[in-house]
């Protein structure tokens, strides 16, 4: 199973930005790597008043880190960008959907369907919700309907 990762920014960037996002992010992965490798090495010369205990806990935390950027760096080769903006399509809502983010998706599509302000679009989003686990209650025999 992935795991996927939200980033959110606070400003709207532009498509090479998010284009060149792909390299910043794989570059300063790798270069995070290798400026820590050998890990031993780079603990004992960065923390030379470290000793027992101390030094071994250091050393473990960043061989975690230097394993996890590994794992990170064609993942970041390789991600996807999802834009929250009105006219999303159909790939993008679903991607939404599947990264734990259905309700949000929802809303989104009631506002570029049928033209929804974001108050009336949560609305009716939460009505449909209510539908839907009133529903899923009934069928599961937890209430009568």
């Amino acid at each position: 199973m992935a795991t996927k990762i939200i980033l959110t920014t606070d400003e709207t960037l532009s498509m090479e930005e998010v284009s060149d996002l792909r390299y910043l992010f794989a570059d300063a992965l790798g270069e995070f790597t290798a400026h820590r490798s050998p890990e031993v090495d780079y603990v004992h010369g960065r923390h030379a008043d470290l000793h027992g205990p101390l030094l071994e806990d250091k050393i473990r935390q960043v061989m975690r880190r230097t394993q996890l950027a590994r794992k990170l760096h064609n993942a970041a080769l390789t991600y996807k960008t999802l834009l929250d903006q009105p006219g999303l399509d159909a790939e993008t809502l679903e991607e939404m959907a599947q990264a734990g983010e259905r309700a949000k998706a929802c809303v989104l599509l009631l506002r570029d369907v049928f033209g929804m302000e974001d108050e009336e679009a949560k609305a009716t989003f939460n009505q449909l919700e209510d539908k839907r686990i009133s529903k899923l209650m009934a069928e599961q025999g937890l209430v009568k309907s």
